[in-house]
């Protein structure tokens, strides 16, 4: 929480709407380069993502934190997202990198589930301190109320499945997932139950992913 909020107060948050430039330009001032890159044309971005061996990953994932070294630290961001999702993605890597998630030579897409949630956390705070402070004009007053969200929103939080008796999908999809944060089931009405009950028959590719690492 302390992370947050010294994070939201460092980079002005408090003032304003969150936009999607606004953001880039923090992720920037973090030392990481942001690309958008689009499967369905040949251009430079994926000519980097597979020099990198992150197609595998891209074409699951709309967005992936990547660090070679010290000098070189990327952001790929999928174009044709919404401003919302694109908001919500780099805030949630925004959180990897604040939070010191990963070291050098470590991919940020495949984070322990508790890091995950820290992240997810992370992302959902910041909005919600957005909206209260341009809510409230007064930040003491805006402070003293998000204390007690945040509080509530941590109580909140779902439990980890690390054994995977438990699946996660939605009525009309076709896949069901193994991690009720993927990105996948943002933003969508999500039912657990059983792998036989939920009636899919295939797994998603990005839990996938993650689960084998």
């Amino acid at each position: 929480m302390i992370n947050t909020i010294l994070f939201f107060i460092t980079n002005h948050l408090y003032k304003g709407r969150i936009t999607y430039e606004r953001v880039k330009q923090i992720i920037a001032s973090y030392g990481f380069v942001l690309f958008e890159y689009d499967l369905s044309a040949e251009n430079e971005e994926l000519e980097l993502l597979q020099s990198f061996n992150l197609m595998n990953y891209a074409e699951v994932m709309p967005c992936i934190t990547y660090i070679l070294d010290a000098q070189h630290k990327y952001v790929f961001i999928r174009s044709g997202e919404t401003e919302t999702d694109k908001i919500n993605m780099l805030l949630h890597e925004a959180g990897h990198i604040y939070n010191e998630h990963f070291a050098t030579e470590e991919l940020v897409h495949n984070t322990p589930y508790t890091k995950e949630r820290q992240a997810n956390m992370f992302s959902s705070m910041l909005l919600v301190l957005n909206r209260i402070c341009r809510v409230f004009p007064y930040i003491f007053v805006s402070s003293l109320i998000v204390s007690i969200v945040l509080v509530a929103m941590t109580d909140k939080l779902p439990t980890p499945n690390n054994s995977f008796n438990v699946v996660y999908y939605t009525q009309s999809g076709e896949v069901y997932h193994l991690f009720e944060d993927c990105y996948y089931l943002r933003s969508a009405v999500v039912i657990s139950g059983t792998v036989e009950s939920c009636g899919k028959n295939r797994i998603c590719s990005a839990c996938k992913l993650r689960s084998e690492d």
